[in-house]
């Protein structure tokens, strides 16, 4: 994998306004008849007592708790759900749209494809801590996803070693980018 050809960042100012807009693109231009394969993503950032609520795989990388918006599904749904299965906790409260960060790579499932995914990244708090247990799936059962309370710093360090022992972890560059701007911004 090769590092990103085309990085475009943009802080909108204002109020009411995101506060990042970044794109991230693997690709170099994109053929007329290349299918494109979209997908919208949520983010959730829960900060309490200078830590983030982080998802720790066991291959040493971490996540911020979101994933893929369903059919039929609001933004507002999907990230309260997708809190939920990750991490257990079930009372995620909204507060804010933070940013988007927008990616486009080939798809690792079909090359011939591209695959262009917009995450949206909501501030969020926890309106207790009551748990129900994590509902993982798939590759997140393989890796062992667990939730953490975690120093900004530390993540983004370990994110950094795991990137460059594994350049296909491509999803590092998402969640440092905004990592990184959290401690920079909050």
């Amino acid at each position: 994998m090769k590092f990103p050809l085309f990085i475009y960042s943009h802080h909108p100012g204002g109020n009411n306004a995101m506060h990042f807009n970044k794109t991230i693109s693997f690709i170099r231009e994109a053929a007329e008849s290349t299918k494109i394969i979209h997908r919208t993503a949520v983010r959730a950032i829960i900060i309490e007592e200078e830590k983030i609520l982080m998802v720790r795989s066991r291959l040493g990388y971490y996540k911020l708790p979101g994933g893929g918006v369903e059919k039929g599904e609001s933004l507002t749904e999907a990230l309260v759900r997708e809190v939920a299965e990750e991490t257990g906790y079930i009372n995620c409260g909204i507060k804010e749209e933070l940013g988007i960060v927008s990616e486009h790579r080939l798809d690792h499932k079909s090359p011939e494809s591209h695959f262009h995914m917009v995450s949206r990244h909501f501030l969020c708090e926890l309106d207790n801590k009551e748990t129900a247990g994590q509902s993982l799936i798939g590759y997140e059962l393989e890796e062992g996803y667990q939730p953490v309370w975690v120093p900004i710093q530390e993540v983004i360090d370990a994110n950094n070693l795991v990137f460059k022992e594994n350049k296909t972890r491509v999803f590092i560059l998402r969640e440092n980018f905004v990592l990184e701007w959290l401690r920079e911004n909050l």
